[in-house]
């Protein structure tokens, strides 16, 4: 959006790149707040969660407020230009998160709990085997 808003963008063909970007942007936006809600609902340890998803919620909505009130003075000065802010902050957030999200996939809370307890680092989450899953491979062992 922000290198169609360098041209003239009131043709026909970049208008028309410009709302599909735009459409295409906020279905992007909305799966990426449902999955951080699953983030901040799952990830947090079982003692911390109701805690975490609060305060992880209440600094998501400060952010939507504070862009609420700001995006439009950006667009009425910058037009679509505004972009730019959003990739100069999204690239260094995707990579941020990239590192410090953990793998959850097929993990339950008690695992989740361990692997805090155990001090596994965020990013060995994947591959890590919990004591429920080192137990269920000595006893697949014994059956064979």
């Amino acid at each position: 959006m922000a290198i169609i808003g360098c041209f003239d963008y009131k043709n026909a063909q970049l208008g028309s790149a410009l709302v599909f970007a735009g459409v295409l942007a906020n279905f992007c936006n909305t799966f990426q707040s449902s999955t951080s809600y699953a983030y901040l609902t799952e990830c947090p340890e079982q003692r911390f969660r109701a805690r975490a998803t609060g305060w992880g919620l209440a600094f998501c909505n400060l952010w939507a407020i504070l862009f609420s009130f700001t995006v439009p003075f950006m667009l009425k000065k910058w037009v679509v230009k505004t972009a730019f802010l959003f990739v100069g902050l999204g690239i260094p957030g995707t990579v941020l998160a990239f590192f410090i999200m953990p793998e959850t996939m097929r993990r339950s809370p008690a695992e989740i709990h361990e692997m805090f307890v155990d001090g596994v680092p965020l990013r060995k989450w994947r591959g890590y085997k919990t004591q429920v899953e080192r137990e269920l491979e000595v006893s697949e062992g014994n059956y064979q």
